[in-house]
């Protein structure tokens, strides 16, 4: 499934306000490394100049009211879209970046109780609103950012969980990403900094009842080192946990991700980045060019603008990309 975001429309002259900067000025700007790697400094000074040249076309075309999006040049300016990809997403190659997203095990296709649940409400034929923000209800937490490590599902998991155990308990809970990387390692095809299966840390916390900790006392490393499950950390107990009856993944319509939406607020699903969502800024992004998925994202909700259809998606880039991200 492909998710875009709804954002509200840009000021005309504060499109892109970093326009035509080079390299140097890129990393002093967004605090960036330098490379020392004469080669990838080209590749990344060629990137850099091509995607200001694609930022200024598509905020024309903004402006014109010919495209319903808009770009900036944002801290991945200056990447390859490969290496992109491979960094922020679920690309295969190169091996020394992070690949976000893997395939499920084609042998077990299919979970016949997350079926079961699903055809339930197939059969009470529910109607969603016609427009729903999980966003406007207060029930999402805040915009992380995954960095390097290919954790997307991770991130996209715990968006879900943190989301429903507002819902359910009217707090909100800051809980531990590296857990999940950690502690679900090896399990489910989850694959620590080098990525998961959408549905793979959901269904460890469900199938092993382990109980999630805090952020604070588990806390973001960027890195897989550990790829262990800690045995000595206290329990962040809000009143709720993820069960195996609460836990469900599919592959079906957007009429059903529209009604589980509505229904818990938020849900992880997986969409292609290509197109240009490196560089989105606001609007609904209409720029994929493929089916492919290759990141993980968490839906917290829909509706129309301008009789276009939009999906609002919660991503772990950081709140400097994208409408706060």
């Amino acid at each position: 499934m492909v998710g875009s975001a709804l954002c509200q429309h840009a000021v005309p002259g504060d499109l892109d306000p970093l326009d035509e900067i080079d390299e140097l000025e890129f990393e002093e700007y967004f605090h960036v490394d330098h490379v020392d790697d004469t080669v990838e400094e080209g590749k990344r000074e060629e990137a850099l100049k091509e995607n200001e040249e694609f930022v200024h076309k598509i905020n024309e075309e903004f402006v014109e009211g010919n495209s319903s999006w808009s770009a900036e040049v944002n801290k991945f300016a200056n990447l390859p879209y490969n290496e992109f990809e491979a960094m922020e997403t679920g690309d295969v190659e190169p091996r020394e970046y992070a690949r976000g997203l893997l395939h499920p095990d084609k042998d077990e296709p299919v979970d016949q109780k997350s079926e079961d649940y699903f055809n339930q409400i197939l059969i009470n034929r529910e109607t969603p609103p016609d427009s729903y923000s999980a966003v406007d209800a207060g029930l999402v937490s805040p915009v992380k950012d995954q960095q390097q490590c290919g954790s997307c599902v991770a991130f996209s998991n715990m968006a879900v969980v943190e989301t429903c155990f507002k819902n359910l308990t009217g707090l909100y809970g800051d809980y531990s990403e590296q857990q999940f990387i950690d502690c679900g390692y090896g399990q489910n095809g989850a694959d620590g900094c080098n990525g998961a299966p959408v549905h793979a840390y959901l269904k460890w916390a469900a199938d092993t009842q382990t109980a999630l900790v805090h952020e604070y006392n588990y806390p973001y490393l960027n890195t897989a080192p550990k790829l262990t499950c800690p045995s000595n950390i206290q329990p962040y107990n809000q009143g709720a946990k993820v069960n195996i009856a609460s836990y469900k993944f599919f592959e079906g319509t957007e009429d059903l991700l529209k009604t589980l939406v509505w229904k818990h607020g938020a849900v992880s699903t997986t969409i292609n980045t290509d197109g240009g969502l490196q560089l989105y800024k606001q609007g609904i992004f209409d720029g994929c060019t493929s089916q492919a998925q290759d990141h993980a994202v968490t839906v917290v909700g829909y509706g129309t603008e301008n009789l276009v259809d939009y999906w609002l998606i919660k991503n772990s880039w950081g709140t400097n990309w994208g409408d706060k991200g």
